[in-house]
């Protein structure tokens, strides 16, 4: 047996004639049953991950489930007490620990009920519990992340419980996709959730050469830091989903086109909830016959396939040369720019 379980044992004389209401012990040919039982715990660990803004904040409600172990979580069932109420907990009254995470239990419901470690039959329960948030008009929005958030990166992870099953049927680690319950000793965060527009905006003030622009391409990077009051964080390359650092190719300037923007819709908040601030930099400046060969409605992996292989003039210092024809003139000469940078939130707009 494991630690705290005992043997409930129970009698039934149900087939036995003139014995069938004797319960209290066992007739020949009925029938003893001993019965695998325990009493079992729920805690868990509740995070905001929003700085702290404790008054933009939807009423969370947590409520008690159980399933038999070695089953999917679909089989799920609402926990109830003697009067067959659902246990529920509302945020709204439960107290901050030390560090501003918040404990879940249902010890204050359970004084007297308790709760069973198996089933009727013997089978161990797996318990969790179920979060509904409830928003009202100024609340700030939130995803619902499980398992662990690191503070220093930003990483989660996750223990699942013994018994688990996932997606596929079988015993798993992982969380199976669908399943938004928090499992006994898990911790659920709540984070900040939202986009922004980002853009980018380029302007060639070049009007004797705005004839010779067909082969010229550019490259910008996103860069992204947490918002604060004095600007002091580190700009750091945003990065898409596969982990690579977001990047556009403007191309295909000739004299009616000397302007481009390009926007981005990105993620407001980072792993810990924190507000994001987003600029984007002029990382590279390229000039080759291949480029004015791109048709105009040539996608992102075309023009960067070409260029891959060319190599940047755009210098340390925002400086660049490019050959280039006068209007008019079929003579190339060497004509010198330099970079201006301007962010107006958001959005960045770079001339030349």
């Amino acid at each position: 047996l494991g630690e705290g379980d005992w043997l409930t044992i129970s009698y039934s004389n149900t087939d036995v004639p003139n014995a069938g209401t004797i319960t209290d012990q066992v007739r020949n040919g009925g029938q003893l049953s001993l019965t695998l039982s325990g009493t079992a715990e729920y805690n868990a660990t509740k995070v905001w991950l929003d700085e702290g803004a404790e008054d933009a904040r939807p009423t969370a409600t947590f409520t008690l489930w159980r399933y038999r172990s070695g089953e999917s979580y679909n089989t799920a069932a609402p926990v109830r007490d003697t009067n067959n109420r659902q246990l529920t907990l509302d945020s709204n009254y439960l107290t901050p620990n030390e560090d501003g995470s918040y404990s879940i239990n249902f010890d204050e419901q359970l004084k007297e009920l308790g709760l069973p470690k198996y089933d009727s039959e013997g089978y161990e329960y797996i318990y969790c519990v179920r979060e509904e948030l409830s928003y009202e008009t100024g609340n700030n929005r939130y995803e619902q992340v499980f398992g662990k958030v690191d503070a220093d990166t930003g990483e989660e992870s996750e223990t699942m419980p013994e018994g688990y099953v996932g997606a596929d049927g079988t015993e798993s680690t992982t969380r199976a996709s669908g399943d938004t319950y928090l499992y006994n000793e898990g911790t659920l965060s709540n984070r900040l959730t939202g986009t922004v527009e980002t853009s980018v905006t380029k302007n060639w003030n070049a009007a004797a050469f705005q004839a010779d622009f067909e082969d010229v391409a550019v490259e910008f990077t996103l860069k992204q830091r947490a918002k604060t009051e004095d600007g002091t964080e580190d700009w750091v390359d945003s990065t898409n989903a596969d982990g690579e650092k977001i990047t556009y190719v403007m191309f295909d300037f000739y004299a009616e086109h000397m302007s481009d923007t390009h926007t981005a819709s990105m993620p407001q908040y980072d792993a810990l909830g924190r507000e994001l601030e987003y600029q984007w930099v002029e990382t590279a400046i390229y000039q080759d016959e291949s480029i004015a060969a791109l048709p105009s409605n040539a996608t992102q992996d075309d023009v960067k396939e070409v260029i891959k292989g060319l190599t940047s003039l755009l210098g340390e210092n925002g400086d660049f040369t490019l050959q280039q024809s006068r209007e008019g003139e079929t003579t190339a000469q060497s004509v010198s720019y330099v970079s201006e940078e301007k962010r107006d939130g958001n959005a960045t707009t770079v001339t030349n």
